[in-house]
């Protein structure tokens, strides 16, 4: 058996993901009430799912794991591997999929790009302060650095600066 660890919504609501203790991904038809795809791979619990905006792609990270998947909809596999450096506890894509923001204990990391350059760090107070805050507030502090750090991150990926720690 297993445990349901996480839960996500499509953004057009007609799916749904589930993570498991098994470490595996489901989606769901939420209408029909059926199981549509599985995702196997991840190494532990999956605990922290999120869509992208656009629907194509979805962000997974186990419990204790470093790395999170990128899995895309469409081909049913993981598109990309993306390395955190430290044990991840959040994942959430911005509204318009180009940023994905990785919450650790150490800090908040922002990707960016076709490619999910590192394109910002965010400090390490502001990390401690989300890992602190009940998940609901966790979520829209998120939303709110990613909204914060776009900006940024635009500018450096538009203008070809590569260093991850400017600021």
């Amino acid at each position: 058996g297993f445990v349901y660890e996480s839960f996500a919504f499509h953004p057009d609501g007609q799916l749904a993901a589930t993570g498991t203790s098994d470490g595996v991904i489901r989606i769901w038809d939420v209408k029909q009430g059926q199981q549509s795809a599985v995702f196997r791979g991840h190494e532990g619990a999956v605990h922290t799912l999120d869509f992208s905006q656009n629907g194509y792609l979805l962000a997974a990270a186990s419990r204790g794991a470093q790395h999170l998947k990128i899995w895309d909809l469409r081909k049913l596999d993981v598109t990309r591997v993306v390395d955190a450096d430290a044990t991840i506890q959040e994942v959430r894509f911005d509204p318009t999929a180009q940023l994905l923001a990785v919450v650790t204990a150490m800090n908040v990391r922002v990707f960016g790009g076709k490619s999910l350059e590192l394109c910002a760090t965010l400090d390490v107070n502001m990390a401690y302060v989300l890992n602190g805050a009940p998940m609901m507030v966790r979520f829209l502090l998120v939303r709110r650095i990613v909204t914060f750090a776009s900006f940024r991150c635009s500018l450096k990926i538009e203008h070809g600066v590569r260093s991850p720690h400017t600021r």
